[in-house]
Protein backbone atom coordinates (compact mmCIF):
# COMPACT_ATOMS: atom_id res chain seq x y z
CA UNK A 1 0.00 0.00 0.00
CA UNK A 2 1.16 3.69 -0.91
CA UNK A 3 2.41 5.22 2.15
CA UNK A 4 0.59 8.66 0.86
CA UNK A 5 -2.57 6.84 1.47
CA UNK A 6 -3.16 7.81 5.25
CA UNK A 7 -5.11 10.63 5.17
CA UNK A 8 -7.66 8.46 2.48
CA UNK A 9 -8.16 5.39 4.96
CA UNK A 10 -11.47 5.06 5.87
CA UNK A 11 -11.68 4.85 10.26
CA UNK A 12 -14.99 5.63 10.84
CA UNK A 13 -15.67 1.58 10.64
CA UNK A 14 -13.31 -1.66 11.41
CA UNK A 15 -11.74 -3.17 8.67
CA UNK A 16 -12.70 -6.74 7.46
CA UNK A 17 -9.67 -7.51 5.63
CA UNK A 18 -7.46 -10.56 6.25
CA UNK A 19 -4.48 -10.27 8.06
CA UNK A 20 -1.29 -12.22 6.45
CA UNK A 21 -0.01 -14.17 9.23
CA UNK A 22 -3.60 -15.23 9.67
CA UNK A 23 -3.03 -16.85 6.54
CA UNK A 24 -2.74 -20.75 6.30
CA UNK A 25 -0.17 -20.60 3.68
CA UNK A 26 2.06 -17.36 4.32
CA UNK A 27 5.50 -17.69 5.01
CA UNK A 28 6.82 -19.82 8.10
CA UNK A 29 9.87 -17.73 7.98
CA UNK A 30 8.19 -14.36 8.04
CA UNK A 31 5.93 -16.09 10.25
CA UNK A 32 8.57 -16.85 13.11
CA UNK A 33 9.83 -13.47 12.50
CA UNK A 34 6.74 -11.77 13.31
CA UNK A 35 6.13 -13.92 16.54
CA UNK A 36 9.63 -12.98 17.81
CA UNK A 37 9.35 -9.36 16.83
CA UNK A 38 5.76 -9.44 19.53
CA UNK A 39 7.98 -9.30 22.41
CA UNK A 40 9.65 -6.34 21.84
CA UNK A 41 6.00 -4.61 20.03
CA UNK A 42 4.21 -5.51 23.37
CA UNK A 43 7.19 -3.84 25.56
CA UNK A 44 7.16 -0.55 23.48
CA UNK A 45 3.54 -0.50 22.58
CA UNK A 46 1.02 -2.25 24.83
CA UNK A 47 0.20 -1.87 28.92
CA UNK A 48 -0.26 -5.51 29.06
CA UNK A 49 2.78 -5.79 31.19
CA UNK A 50 0.91 -3.00 33.39
CA UNK A 51 -1.75 -4.91 33.34
CA UNK A 52 -0.21 -8.54 34.40
CA UNK A 53 1.28 -6.47 37.32
CA UNK A 54 -2.15 -4.93 38.44
CA UNK A 55 -4.87 -7.55 38.20
CA UNK A 56 -3.06 -10.53 38.13
CA UNK A 57 0.33 -10.36 40.24
CA UNK A 58 -1.23 -7.94 42.79
CA UNK A 59 -4.06 -10.42 43.14
CA UNK A 60 -1.88 -13.36 43.31
CA UNK A 61 0.04 -12.20 46.32
CA UNK A 62 -2.88 -11.40 48.32
CA UNK A 63 -3.27 -15.51 48.56
CA UNK A 64 0.48 -16.37 47.86
CA UNK A 65 0.13 -20.12 48.73
CA UNK A 66 -2.90 -20.48 46.28
CA UNK A 67 -2.00 -22.60 43.04
CA UNK A 68 -3.30 -20.01 40.57
CA UNK A 69 -4.08 -20.84 36.66
CA UNK A 70 -4.59 -18.13 33.69
CA UNK A 71 -6.34 -19.07 30.13
CA UNK A 72 -4.44 -16.61 27.78
CA UNK A 73 -6.46 -16.50 24.13
CA UNK A 74 -4.44 -15.67 21.04
CA UNK A 75 -1.37 -16.32 22.98
CA UNK A 76 1.22 -16.11 20.00
CA UNK A 77 4.61 -16.86 20.72
CA UNK A 78 4.06 -17.25 24.38
CA UNK A 79 6.10 -14.12 25.08
CA UNK A 80 3.38 -12.17 27.61
CA UNK A 81 2.71 -15.73 29.47
CA UNK A 82 7.15 -16.43 29.82
CA UNK A 83 7.39 -12.78 30.82
CA UNK A 84 4.89 -13.24 33.76
CA UNK A 85 5.60 -16.79 35.16
CA UNK A 86 9.37 -15.46 35.08
CA UNK A 87 7.93 -12.65 37.64
CA UNK A 88 6.00 -15.88 39.65
CA UNK A 89 9.21 -18.26 39.85
CA UNK A 90 10.97 -14.93 41.19
CA UNK A 91 8.24 -14.42 44.18
CA UNK A 92 7.59 -17.62 44.92
CA UNK A 93 4.42 -17.93 43.24
CA UNK A 94 2.20 -20.62 41.79
CA UNK A 95 0.47 -20.14 38.46
CA UNK A 96 -0.13 -22.65 35.23
CA UNK A 97 -1.02 -20.88 32.37
CA UNK A 98 -2.97 -22.42 29.50
CA UNK A 99 -2.17 -20.53 25.99
CA UNK A 100 -4.51 -21.06 23.54
CA UNK A 101 -4.13 -20.43 19.58
CA UNK A 102 -5.50 -21.11 16.71
CA UNK A 103 -3.11 -22.06 14.42
CA UNK A 104 -1.16 -25.24 14.93
CA UNK A 105 2.16 -23.31 13.43
CA UNK A 106 1.84 -20.86 16.01
CA UNK A 107 1.28 -23.42 18.69
CA UNK A 108 4.91 -25.71 17.44
CA UNK A 109 6.62 -22.16 17.96
CA UNK A 110 5.56 -21.49 21.38
CA UNK A 111 6.09 -25.29 22.31
CA UNK A 112 9.48 -24.59 21.44
CA UNK A 113 9.93 -21.21 23.31
CA UNK A 114 8.43 -22.43 26.55
CA UNK A 115 10.06 -25.83 26.96
CA UNK A 116 12.03 -24.73 29.89
CA UNK A 117 8.44 -23.15 31.16
CA UNK A 118 6.05 -26.20 32.23
CA UNK A 119 3.88 -23.99 33.87
CA UNK A 120 2.91 -23.05 30.27
CA UNK A 121 1.04 -25.48 28.16
CA UNK A 122 0.37 -24.29 24.37
CA UNK A 123 -2.98 -25.61 23.27
CA UNK A 124 -4.08 -25.84 20.05
CA UNK A 125 -7.55 -24.81 19.80
CA UNK A 126 -10.56 -22.23 18.23
CA UNK A 127 -10.59 -19.60 21.00
CA UNK A 128 -14.68 -19.08 20.71
CA UNK A 129 -15.44 -22.70 21.22
CA UNK A 130 -14.04 -22.96 24.73
CA UNK A 131 -17.46 -23.04 25.90
CA UNK A 132 -17.07 -26.97 26.15
CA UNK A 133 -15.39 -26.17 29.08
CA UNK A 134 -16.66 -26.20 32.60
CA UNK A 135 -17.53 -22.77 34.10
CA UNK A 136 -14.85 -21.01 36.60
CA UNK A 137 -12.20 -23.44 34.79
CA UNK A 138 -9.56 -20.64 35.20
CA UNK A 139 -8.81 -18.38 37.59
CA UNK A 140 -7.72 -15.16 35.45
CA UNK A 141 -8.68 -15.23 31.09
CA UNK A 142 -6.26 -13.17 29.52
CA UNK A 143 -5.90 -11.99 25.56
CA UNK A 144 -4.07 -9.22 23.60
CA UNK A 145 -4.70 -8.04 20.10
CA UNK A 146 -6.88 -10.95 20.23
CA UNK A 147 -10.07 -9.48 20.04
CA UNK A 148 -9.93 -7.05 16.79
CA UNK A 149 -9.48 -10.77 14.79
CA UNK A 150 -12.96 -11.18 15.66
CA UNK A 151 -16.50 -9.94 13.89
CA UNK A 152 -18.21 -7.47 16.49
CA UNK A 153 -21.13 -10.44 17.26
CA UNK A 154 -18.24 -12.86 18.42
CA UNK A 155 -16.34 -9.77 20.12
CA UNK A 156 -19.44 -10.00 22.23
CA UNK A 157 -19.69 -14.00 22.81
CA UNK A 158 -15.74 -14.27 23.12
CA UNK A 159 -16.57 -11.51 26.50
CA UNK A 160 -19.25 -13.70 27.41
CA UNK A 161 -17.08 -17.14 27.31
CA UNK A 162 -14.22 -15.37 29.02
CA UNK A 163 -16.78 -13.77 31.95
CA UNK A 164 -17.79 -17.98 32.51
CA UNK A 165 -14.83 -19.10 32.39
CA UNK A 166 -12.81 -17.49 35.22
CA UNK A 167 -12.80 -17.69 38.71
CA UNK A 168 -11.57 -14.08 39.52
CA UNK A 169 -11.10 -11.72 36.17
CA UNK A 170 -10.75 -11.41 32.84
CA UNK A 171 -8.65 -9.04 31.05
CA UNK A 172 -9.05 -8.28 27.57
CA UNK A 173 -6.74 -5.75 25.91
CA UNK A 174 -7.03 -4.63 22.07
CA UNK A 175 -6.49 -1.77 19.76
CA UNK A 176 -7.77 1.38 19.52
CA UNK A 177 -8.83 2.51 16.10
CA UNK A 178 -7.18 5.84 15.59
CA UNK A 179 -5.57 7.96 12.64
CA UNK A 180 -2.93 8.89 15.91
CA UNK A 181 -2.27 4.90 16.28
CA UNK A 182 -1.68 3.89 13.05
CA UNK A 183 0.67 6.92 12.14
CA UNK A 184 2.37 6.81 15.06
CA UNK A 185 3.05 2.36 14.89
CA UNK A 186 3.62 3.24 10.78
CA UNK A 187 6.56 5.67 11.99
CA UNK A 188 7.92 3.27 14.45
CA UNK A 189 7.64 -0.20 12.61
CA UNK A 190 9.25 1.61 9.60
CA UNK A 191 12.49 1.58 11.60
CA UNK A 192 12.37 -1.13 13.64
CA UNK A 193 10.23 -4.25 12.40
CA UNK A 194 11.62 -5.84 8.94
CA UNK A 195 11.51 -9.34 7.36
CA UNK A 196 8.23 -9.95 8.97
CA UNK A 197 4.83 -9.37 8.71
CA UNK A 198 4.74 -6.85 11.40
CA UNK A 199 4.58 -3.89 9.59
CA UNK A 200 1.55 -4.52 7.56
CA UNK A 201 -0.56 -6.91 9.79
CA UNK A 202 0.19 -3.92 12.57
CA UNK A 203 -0.93 -1.32 10.75
CA UNK A 204 -4.15 -3.42 9.26
CA UNK A 205 -4.96 -4.59 13.19
CA UNK A 206 -5.03 -1.01 14.08
CA UNK A 207 -7.79 -0.58 11.48
CA UNK A 208 -9.91 -3.10 12.84
CA UNK A 209 -9.84 -2.00 16.10
CA UNK A 210 -12.56 -0.67 18.04
CA UNK A 211 -12.93 3.03 19.16
CA UNK A 212 -14.11 3.85 22.87
CA UNK A 213 -17.71 3.70 22.05
CA UNK A 214 -18.00 0.87 20.32
CA UNK A 215 -16.60 -1.17 23.31
CA UNK A 216 -18.67 0.14 25.09
CA UNK A 217 -21.68 -0.32 23.23
CA UNK A 218 -20.37 -4.28 23.22
CA UNK A 219 -20.92 -4.15 26.75
CA UNK A 220 -23.72 -2.29 27.10
CA UNK A 221 -27.16 -3.71 28.35
CA UNK A 222 -26.16 -7.12 28.42
CA UNK A 223 -26.56 -8.96 31.74
CA UNK A 224 -23.38 -10.90 31.42
CA UNK A 225 -21.41 -7.90 30.40
CA UNK A 226 -23.08 -4.75 31.62
CA UNK A 227 -20.95 -5.29 34.84
CA UNK A 228 -17.33 -5.29 32.91
CA UNK A 229 -15.67 -2.07 32.57
CA UNK A 230 -14.06 -0.32 29.80
CA UNK A 231 -10.88 1.76 30.05
CA UNK A 232 -8.73 3.12 27.56
CA UNK A 233 -4.66 2.72 28.13
CA UNK A 234 -1.72 4.58 27.00
CA UNK A 235 -0.81 3.84 24.38
CA UNK A 236 -3.79 3.30 21.99
CA UNK A 237 -5.42 0.77 23.89
CA UNK A 238 -9.41 -0.69 25.31
CA UNK A 239 -9.19 -2.72 28.30
CA UNK A 240 -12.38 -4.96 28.92
CA UNK A 241 -11.72 -5.92 32.48
CA UNK A 242 -15.01 -7.96 34.38
CA UNK A 243 -15.31 -10.58 37.51
CA UNK A 244 -17.45 -13.70 36.58
CA UNK A 245 -21.28 -13.60 36.90
CA UNK A 246 -22.87 -16.31 35.36
CA UNK A 247 -23.79 -18.45 38.20
CA UNK A 248 -25.69 -21.72 36.61
CA UNK A 249 -22.85 -22.51 34.49
CA UNK A 250 -25.23 -22.54 31.30
CA UNK A 251 -23.09 -22.90 27.87
CA UNK A 252 -23.39 -19.75 25.71
CA UNK A 253 -24.33 -20.56 21.89
CA UNK A 254 -22.25 -18.76 19.91
CA UNK A 255 -23.49 -16.41 16.94
CA UNK A 256 -24.52 -18.41 13.43
CA UNK A 257 -22.63 -16.14 11.16
CA UNK A 258 -18.35 -17.04 11.49
CA UNK A 259 -17.36 -13.64 9.56
CA UNK A 260 -14.70 -11.25 9.73
CA UNK A 261 -15.05 -8.12 11.44
CA UNK A 262 -17.57 -5.60 10.10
Amino acid sequence: MNRCLLPVLDFSRRSSDAELMDCPTSSEQLLGNTLRQFRWINRLLTPCHRLLRRHVLERMRSDPLRAWTMLDVGSGGCDLPIWLITRCRREGLRLTITCMDHDARVVQFAKQRVANYPEIVPLHGDALTFAETPPATWDFVFSNHFLHHLSTPHVRHCLQQAIRACREQCIMSDLVRSRFSYALYTALATLLWRNSFAYDDGRLSIRKGFTKREALQLVADHPLLNSMRVQTVFPGHLVFLGTTSLTNGAAIAPPTAWTEPI
